[in-house]
């Protein structure tokens, strides 16, 4: 019969203590955001003032670190603007939106984007306790991605965040 040494275990050396650090100063971690708005003062060309059109008359004002819409209307309205951004092909967008005021049905709000081509328009929208994504082509018309759809998330009269995360041509809504 053969015998076979038996591993003995090994304590590693302890560690070499790294030099120590030199004084100066800390650098900075600076993120180049393609846009940002807190809405502490007004830029980015979002519209202030009163509109009364035919179908709406509609307020917007930034305030309180909020862009802030009032929309008067006796019949159904969609109302958007935006600012004038480049196209991107991936991105994280998210807006806190919250109706203050009326009627919670049929009244609703979106997130409003486009593809990376540039040609598509994509909306989320959110109304009082459902969801619905669509976007529109200008080869194929409007086309849906998510049905008209209740969920238990969407807390009407409160602060409802919304959220979209782009990665190339894949999309995914919070």
């Amino acid at each position: 019969m053969r015998k076979t040494a038996t591993p003995t275990p090994t304590v590693p050396p302890p560690a070499t203590p790294a030099s120590k650090p030199t004084s100066g100063p800390t650098p900075t971690l600076v993120i180049s955001l393609p846009f940002f708005d807190d809405f502490s003062v007004s830029k980015n060309g979002w519209p202030e003032g009163s509109y009364e059109r035919g179908y709406a008359d509609t307020t917007y004002a930034v305030a309180s670190g909020k862009f802030q819409w009032t929309v008067k209307t006796s019949t159904g309205v969609f109302e958007s603007t935006w600012p004038d951004l480049p196209p991107l092909s991936s991105f994280t967008l998210t807006v806190d939106a919250q109706q203050i005021s009326g009627k919670p049905d049929p009244s609703a709000y979106a997130v409003i984007f486009e593809g990376s081509d540039g040609e598509q328009k994509h909306v989320f929208k959110i109304s009082n306790n459902h969801y619905q994504v669509f976007y529109y082509d200008r080869n194929t018309g409007w086309q849906t991605i998510a049905p008209h759809t209740a969920s238990n998330a969407i807390l009407p009269g409160k602060v409802n965040p919304i959220k979209v995360i782009s990665a190339d041509s894949h999309f995914t809504f919070y």
